[in-house]
């Protein structure tokens, strides 16, 4: 693919992001005359860009390239949706499970010269839960819980910069602490899930043939609008048409829904994930009293998936997902996330949209496996 004018974004409070590497981007692009504009996400330059173009400028570059975490990538897949602008991802946070999936090197310099002479862009699906979509996984429950007491932490005063500057391996030790010290005050509620899910596998929902670049720049609104129409239209019809559907209703205490292999770190705990199924991939965990089972659950989800992926009683390929708290009352107590970023309470409905987005993709990567 060819590159004449660049967008880079960035989040400098991803876990390994410096503004040497950022420098080293510039000049990098620069050197093989690719026009650069850098643009921060966090600040408001950035978000005046987008309201004073009904976020339609970033549709004008040929790529988007993210220098940032899955947060971060999660925040720029959802201003991308329906569109042809292929997204690129510089990884740079402390995990980087979307890196990890497409063999993107964590060496800068490797990582620009794999994108720019190997990377192809490719449409894949992604998960939404509730109107936001999701490139990774979303979680209800405990590890959204987690997830939204980080984020309390990192938004304590003087508490971002601090932890902005340790180094990356303790972040994700730091990570790790904010879990065990949250299992022993969590309460475990009962979640009444629903699936719809069928054993042979279904004609993808929709799909979309993105019109030209030009076109979705004229006009991208309407674009949106006639593309969530026709998925919604066409969800319905097809999952409405099919006979062989079925459903369960269970009660879990945790629920993952993935759209890729890696959760948590370099753990494969959906190893038959993929962007290109049609399905979404269900964790389902049951049975917690306590903080010692909790624990227990997630080092036998990490250490013994392939036993577990077999087993229809914690793993599901769904085609639509409902949750609920058992007792309604509770719902505004149980937390989602979704990319690692809280995301809001209960209810949800998960579903999987066909062609949503364009990414880079490593022909190596485990993506296309």
């Amino acid at each position: 693919m060819k590159f004449h004018n660049i967008i880079v974004l960035y989040n400098p409070f991803s876990g390994r992001f410096s503004f040497k590497k950022l420098n080293f981007i510039k000049y990098y692009l620069n050197s093989l005359n690719i026009k650069t504009t850098i643009l921060n996400i966090t600040e408001k330059e950035f978000y005046d860009k987008l309201n004073n173009s009904h976020n339609d400028f970033l549709l004008h570059y040929d790529a988007v390239f993210l220098a940032g975490g899955d947060g971060s990538l999660n925040h720029i897949i959802n201003k991308l949706v329906f569109t042809d602008v292929p997204i690129a991802h510089v990884p740079m946070g402390t995990v980087n499970l979307f890196a990890l999936e497409n063999k993107t090197p964590f060496n800068i310099k490797k990582a620009l010269d794999d994108i720019i002479n190997k990377y192809e862009p490719k449409k894949i699906n992604l998960g939404k839960i509730n109107d936001r979509f999701f490139l990774i996984m979303a979680g209800v429950g405990f590890d959204a819980y987690v997830v939204k007491e980080f984020e309390n932490k990192l938004h304590k005063t003087n508490e971002k910069s601090k932890i902005s500057k340790k180094n990356n391996i303790f972040k994700y030790i730091n990570y790790i602490g904010s879990v065990i010290t949250t299992l022993k005050k969590y309460e475990f509620i009962d979640l009444k899930v629903n699936i719809l899910y069928n054993d042979n596998k279904l004609t993808n929902l929709t799909e979309y043939a993105v019109s030209s670049k030009n076109n979705a720049a004229n006009n991208k609104q309407d674009f949106i609008d006639r593309a969530e129409s026709d998925f919604e239209k066409c969800s319905i019809k097809n999952l409405s048409a099919t006979k062989n559907l079925s459903e369960k209703n269970i009660i879990a205490k945790q629920v993952i829904a993935s759209n890729l292999k890696y959760y948590g770190g370099p753990f494969k705990v959906f190893p038959n994930s993929s962007c290109f199924d049609d399905n979404i991939n269900v964790r389902l965990i049951k049975n917690i009293n306590n903080s010692f089972n909790a624990l227990l659950c997630m080092v036998k989800s990490i250490m013994l998936s392939k036993q577990y992926i077999k087993n229809s009683e914690f793993f599901m390929k769904a085609k639509k997902i409902t949750i609920n708290a058992s007792v309604p009352a509770k719902n505004s107590m149980v937390y989602c996330q979704c990319d690692g970023e809280f995301f809001g309470t209960l209810p949800v409905e998960i579903i999987k949209v066909c062609n949503a987005v364009t990414l880079l993709i490593s022909p190596d990567g485990e993506i296309m496996l």
